[in-house]
């Protein structure tokens, strides 16, 4: 029996030994990662935009990227994106109207010049 306590305890002293090992390289990974990003000081610059991120990403890590909400998300943000380029079409098109009305009215004699 003694064999066997000494195998389980080995076993159960070189998963304690392992898991330690993975906790610090999580850790050191983890301070890397916060180094690399520096998450300090964007949170202190702009903590609105940093929220907004996290909110962002937690979205997606949870599977919420292709679901009907996304789907409608995109469409309205694709009708704000297009929205200063149809104003700009418009704009160029009365402009164009008006370039016609602005020559025929200069072409037209003075009303005392008959």
């Amino acid at each position: 029996m003694d064999v066997a306590d000494e195998t389980v305890g080995q076993r159960v002293d070189h998963v304690g030994e392992a898991l330690g090992t993975l906790f610090e390289e999580a850790q050191a990974a983890a301070a890397e990662l916060a180094e690399v990003l520096a998450l300090r000081a964007r949170v202190r610059e702009r903590p609105v935009v940093t929220l907004l991120g996290a909110a962002a990403v937690g979205y997606v890590i949870a599977g919420g990227l292709f679901t009907p909400l996304t789907a409608r998300l995109l469409r309205g943000g694709m009708r704000l994106a297009a929205l200063p380029l149809v104003r700009d079409e418009l704009l160029g098109l009365l402009e164009g109207l008006r370039a016609p009305a602005a020559v025929s009215k200069a072409a037209e004699p003075p009303p005392g010049a008959h």
